[in-house]
């Protein structure tokens, strides 16, 4: 119990930073869905380009901090394996920045974004320098330094906000009442740029902090570096297919729309904007994984290992549903943080919410082939996903529109995390509570669907939220029975510790 202790207090302060950084950005949304100079074509552009980058960013960072994890847990390895993957990261991540940022002109058109060639130079500088903070981020996350990881991050996200409502609520404001200190050099059809310039300025305030960790001392470790690339490389399909089960339905979405390509980005831009809500599950996934994933190598010598995997993954689900609930039985009081021109897009919310209590279930289950060495089979795991999160984007989007798409990201993570299960019992015998899990998430999503049936016969706010929350009492009152006295122990002693 005392391990789980250690990983909840770690994820609090990773969930500091994490929620903190996805409240901020969260905050953005509200921003950007408002904007008068933000219409729903430049909203899909933004959701678009931002999907590109967290594609790309993974062959930028070579999945080297799971190699690092993996050969830094052992002591005589520990600061060879480190610098390697330092050394490896800024030689990959400063090749393609450049190559990315010389090819900009050529990419731009042939992504329809004709003499934009800005925006990807932009989002080279952006993806070089967070591909160069990451080895460092993780190396204090390896040591247990939560508290430092969640100031860094916190400084980088406040430096990102501040530059991203001077441009887009200050510089616009100063611009209609005819400032000459902002008109003669901002251009509000240039806005994207300015978003993605805030970035820069955010992401370049962490690598300053940073920097002292890239000094790395002493020469490379040639045959170690050859084992870390044989084990990372699978993660880079692995990571490159999962981001893209995550994000092809942003890039290809206008593609596959029945409308004109303009339609089509608007379009975009709805199913961008609502997607904001669904991050909120997708924040504490994120927080969760970068305690978790030093953690697992940590504990994979202890003798209660498995029963400790069993029980993370438990508590995962529990908070996760939560979540789930939270947003998806209250949507009446979240869809405010998006304009009204955004509302029709509500109802692909749920679907992704449960999509991202998926995803992060999928990461609990997959630990086996991490720990296995088996990484081949994970990236298997995930071309799978691919294959089905491309054939029924395919088949869906035509049919159904954006929500198609959400549905194909829903089925792409249970599908991966069946079959993870399914191929991990052979491997590593992890005792899950299975049947009970299922009852709870079978309960959440069938409460869920009663709710919004009611919504759907358009019955008054009020009744709704009233019938929410007694549907949320239900679910509380069936985990507090079965795990009240554990989850109650297991958040005093947290309190205690931090």
């Amino acid at each position: 119990m005392s391990n789980m202790k250690k990983l909840a207090g770690e994820t609090i302060y990773y969930g500091i930073s994490s929620i903190f950084g996805r409240f901020i950005n969260f905050f953005l949304t509200p921003i950007y869905t408002y904007s008068v100079i933000i219409d729903k074509a430049k909203m899909g552009h933004l959701t678009e380009l931002m999907a590109y980058t967290a594609i790309f960013l993974i062959l930028f960072t070579c999945r080297m901090e799971a190699a690092y994890f993996r050969f830094g847990k052992d002591k005589e390895t520990q600061d060879s394996s480190y610098r390697n993957a330092v050394f490896t990261v800024v030689m990959f991540s400063v090749f393609l920045g450049i190559l990315l940022f010389l090819l900009a002109p050529v990419i731009a058109p042939a992504l329809d974004y004709p003499g934009e060639g800005i925006y990807f130079r932009l989002l080279a500088i952006i993806m070089t320098i967070d591909a160069l903070c990451e080895l460092p981020l993780s190396k204090l996350r390896f040591e247990g330094k939560a508290k430092q990881f969640a100031k860094i991050r916190i400084i980088n996200i406040l430096v990102n906000v501040s530059f991203n409502i001077f441009f887009v609520v200050i510089c616009p404001y100063l611009y209609n009442k005819g400032f000459a200190m902002v008109t003669f050099w901002f251009r509000p059809e240039s806005i994207i740029a300015y978003i993605f310039l805030s970035q820069v300025f955010g992401s370049f305030s962490a690598l300053i902090l940073l920097r002292k960790h890239l000094k790395i001392k002493g020469t490379m470790d040639w045959s170690l570096w050859k084992k870390m690339m044989d084990y990372s490389w699978p993660l880079i399909i692995v990571s490159l297919v999962a981001m893209f089960n995550e994000m092809f339905g942003r890039i290809i979405l206008k593609w596959f729309l029945t409308g004109s390509m303009v339609q089509n980005e608007a379009q975009l831009g709805v199913y961008g904007a609502n997607y904001r809500l669904a991050t909120l599950i997708a924040l504490f996934t994120q927080a969760f994984r970068y305690a978790a994933e030093p953690f697992f190598f940590r504990e994979s010598n202890s003798k209660d290992s498995v029963k400790t995997y069993a029980d993370v993954t438990k508590y995962y689900l529990i908070f996760s549903i939560f979540g789930f609930l939270v947003v998806s039985l209250y949507i009446d009081l979240f869809k405010f943080f998006i304009g009204p021109k955004y509302f029709e897009g509500l109802k692909v919310v749920p679907v992704l919410l449960l999509a991202n209590v998926f995803n992060g279930l999928y990461f609990n289950v997959s630990i086996w082939y991490r720990l296995k060495d088996r990484t081949l089979t994970g990236a298997a795991i995930a071309i799978t996903g691919a294959v089905l999160t491309l054939y029924f984007n395919w088949m869906l989007i035509p049919i159904l529109g954006y929500i198609g798409s959400a549905f194909a990201t829903l089925i792409c993570y249970f599908s991966m995390t069946l079959i993870c299960y399914f191929l991990g019992k052979k491997h590593m015998a992890v005792p899950y509570a299975t049947g009970t899990m299922m009852l709870w998430l079978v309960v959440a999503v069938l409460l869920q669907l009663g709710v919004w049936y009611l919504r759907i016969l358009g019955l008054p706010v009020y009744v709704i939220l009233t019938c929410s929350t007694i549907a949320m009492g239900l679910w509380m009152s069936i985990i507090w029975k079965q795990e009240g006295n554990k989850i109650r122990a297991l958040l005093q002693t947290v309190r205690k510790r931090n």
